[in-house]
Parts: C-alpha cells; structure tokens; sequence
C-alpha cells in the first residue's frame, strides 16, 4: 500500500511541474475605451471597421500617427527590460499602402533607440485584418526615465486601420 502511494505521489508531482516560461508585463489596447477616456480626436477612430469590438486606429494623409502608447520604463518595470514584442492587427483598402509598426524609445525628444517595421509586408489582400508580431531586442543602457513610444505610422495616403495592439516587456 505504501509503494502504491509513494508511485502516485510521484506521479503527481511530475504532472505538475511546469516548464519554466518568460515572464512578461503586457498591455493592451482594442481602443474600445479611448473614447471618452482620453482627450483622442473622435477623427482618430474609425467605427464599425474594427478586428474586434466596434472601434480601430485610423491612419491616413491627414491622421499620419495612430493613437499609440507612451510611458517612462520605470514605470513599466523596476528591472532592466532586455525586450519587446509588439502585436497589431491591420487592414488596408490598398496594397500600395505605406505604414509601419514603430517603438521609438526617447528622452527629451531625443531617439536612444527607434525600429519600424513594414506592416503592409503582412497584408496579403485589402479589406481583411492581418496580424503584424516583431520582437526587437534593447540596447542595456537605456535610462529608466526613457519613454517608450509605440505607434502605427502612415507615411502614406491610403488608410490603414490597426486595432488590438498588444506589448509584451521582457526582463
């Protein structure tokens, strides 16, 4: 009887270990609650073209930046962030759009870090929703009073929606 709980306690101590995972501080956006909220131009946001709920990002000639996130990384995290991964959902009613997903990470108006990335490179056809996913790794002597600054930018003069972004911070 005793061999018999001894193997089962074992055998429950092996299904519950779990593999260690990385740790991330995530936020997120689906800009449902701007509205209101914030002092964000109604213009900024389109209704009724959204990947979920009812409101998106507008970008166009005119709105060339999305509404985007904005903090200092110490108030992000108390310890070194080594990375960031950055998801969004876009769409586009033009292939030839231009737009891309930027973290700037800046202090007094100054870059110490800036990478964008190409979001129409994920659209495969206009009026559908893409996920857009990077991960930048960052240089390890960022200030902790840096801000870091992630937004849509359109360069273009085609619209681009972009909803559901979503930051991962990685110690």
């Amino acid at each position: 009887m005793k061999r018999i709980l001894f193997v089962l306690l074992l055998i429950i101590l092996a299904c519950n270990k779990e593999e260690k995972k990385e740790q991330a501080i995530i936020q997120k956006n689906d800009f449902e609650s701007l509205l209101g909220w914030s002092e964000i131009d109604a213009g900024r946001l389109a209704k009724g073209t959204a990947h979920s709920g009812i409101y998106s990002a507008l970008t166009d000639s005119l709105h060339q930046f999305s509404p985007g996130f904005i903090r200092k990384i110490k108030d992000i995290s108390d310890q070194r962030i080594k990375k960031i991964e950055l998801n969004v959902w876009v769409l586009t009613k033009n292939l030839d759009a231009k737009a891309s997903l930027v973290l700037s990470i800046e202090s007094e108006g100054k870059s110490a870090f800036y990478k964008g990335i190409n979001v129409i490179d994920s659209v495969q056809a206009t009026e559908r929703w893409y996920p857009v996913r990077c991960v930048f790794n960052l240089p390890a002597d960022l200030n902790k009073e840096n801000e870091v600054r992630v937004y849509l930018w359109n360069t273009g003069k085609d619209v681009v929606l972009a909803d559901d972004f979503e930051l991962k911070f990685y110690n």
